[in-house]
C-alpha cells in the first residue's frame, strides 16, 4: 500500500492559449485519463549462440488526455466548456496543466504540463442520467514536464 495513497478527488486541469501562466480551469471534471507515455521497442537481435532477443529504445508515444466533465453548455456559467469547442474548430494547440494532489489536505500538487489540441468535443443528453461532455486532447508538443510537488497554479 502506498504511504500517501490518494483517491482522484482534487485533481485540477486547466489550459492556456497564450501563456502557460494564465490558466483557464476546466471545472466539474468527473474523470480524467491522464496521458500515458510508452516507449517503442525496436528489435536489434543478431542471431548468436546466446539465443536471446535484444531491443533498443524507440520513440515515445503519448496517449490522449480524455476528460469526462459534468456538462454545462451555458456560456455564462461554464466558459471553459464552450471555449474548448472554439479551440477545436480553430485547430489551436494549447498549453495543458494537470495538477494531482500529493497530500490529503490538497495543499500540494504534482503538475504535468504539455501542449496539445482538442481532438474531439462530445456533449451528451441522456434521458434520466447526468449530462456529460467528453473532450479528447491529443499531444502536440516536444515534451511533457513533471514538476515537483508545490502550491497550485490553477485558481
Amino acid at each position: 500500500m502506498a504511504l500517501e495513497g490518494m483517491l482522484g478527488n482534487g485533481v485540477k486541469i486547466a489550459f492556456s492559449a497564450s501563456s502557460p501562466v494564465a490558466w483557464i480551469a476546466v471545472g466539474q471534471v468527473l474523470n480524467a485519463e491522464i496521458p500515458q507515455l510508452v516507449r517503442d521497442k525496436i528489435d536489434r537481435t543478431v542471431h548468436s549462440a546466446y539465443g536471446y532477443k535484444r531491443s533498443l529504445p524507440g520513440m515515445i508515444d503519448v496517449s490522449d488526455l480524455t476528460l469526462e466533465i459534468l456538462q454545462d453548455l451555458n456560456q455564462a456559467t461554464s466558459v471553459a466548456q464552450r471555449t474548448l469547442l472554439t479551440y477545436l474548430k480553430a485547430g489551436t494547440t494549447l498549453w495543458w496543466r494537470i495538477e494531482i494532489p500529493t497530500d490529503r489536505t490538497q495543499t500540494a500538487f504534482a503538475a504535468l504540463e504539455f501542449q496539445g489540441f482538442v481532438m474531439s468535443w462530445q456533449p451528451s443528453a441522456p434521458i434520466g442520467e447526468k449530462q456529460q461532455l467528453t473532450a479528447v486532447i491529443a499531444f502536440d508538443g516536444s515534451d511533457i514536464s513533471l514538476y515537483a510537488a508545490g502550491a497550485s497554479a490553477i485558481s
